[in-house]
């Protein structure tokens, strides 16, 4: 939080450092790979390169980041208020979605187009889902065609970010193709998404049925692949 001005330099700075267009580091581009912005933040911050900086702390600021403070987590599972030492509400809550709990919670409360109450009703009633066979407890791709992850507060919701998903990557002669998302597996509110062929997806579904859910076993989890017509 900080004024206009402020905040822009900060961007600014933050920006030239990820590019690698500082003096700070000029190799970062070329060293990360999963987007993560808090390192540079941490290194700006506590090498004072942010001279108007100010660290604040819980107990005393209106902000809460659940990444890094998951013991504020409420105890209740349909709580969806925050409160810090002093059991006073912070005003803003950053990846609230990191607490399963929280994030169903307030998708209970506040997301009138999710049925968290009925899963089997949600998941017949979205147009998305339609393009997926569903199976329960089990993990088809463990481990293989791996796109990317997103937190939702329920597997249907996973049907939409599947569907809308495409990830370009660069191959090794140098051109770039697009991936697209063709299942997903749905686990502690997360959406972990695929990519694998239909003739993959075949081989997976072929070798499940044959063999049985228990090689692959994974309690509480929902795996989807697009219809195989």
């Amino acid at each position: 939080m900080g004024s206009m001005d402020a905040m822009f330099d900060y961007i600014s700075l933050m920006s030239r450092v990820l590019l690698g267009k500082s003096h700070v580091s000029k190799k970062f581009p070329h060293c990360e790979r999963n987007g993560v912005d808090q390192g540079v933040h941490n290194v700006l911050v506590h090498a004072r390169l942010l001279p108007s900086a100010k660290v604040e702390y819980p107990d005393t600021f209106p902000v809460i980041n659940m990444q890094s403070s998951p013991e504020y987590a409420p105890s209740g599972s349909s709580s969806t208020q925050l409160l810090n030492n002093n059991d006073k509400p912070f005003s803003i809550v950053h990846q609230y979605d990191r607490i399963t709990t929280f994030q169903r919670a307030l998708a209970t409360k506040y997301v009138k187009w999710t049925n968290l109450a009925d899963p089997v009703a949600e998941w017949q009633g979205d147009t998305f889902c339609s393009n997926f066979e569903k199976v329960m407890n089990v993990e088809l791709f463990r481990g293989v065609c791996d796109l990317a992850g997103s937190r939702q507060p329920s597997a249907a919701s996973c049907c939409e970010v599947c569907v809308l998903n495409k990830d370009v990557v660069k191959v090794e002669n140098g051109q770039k193709m697009v991936r697209s998302c063709t299942g997903f597996t749905y686990v502690n509110g997360v959406c972990y998404m695929k990519s694998c062929s239909l003739n993959e997806i075949r081989g997976y579904v072929s070798r499940f049925r044959n063999n049985g859910p228990r090689s692959f076993d994974a309690p509480g989890a929902t795996c989807a692949y697009m219809k195989l017509n």
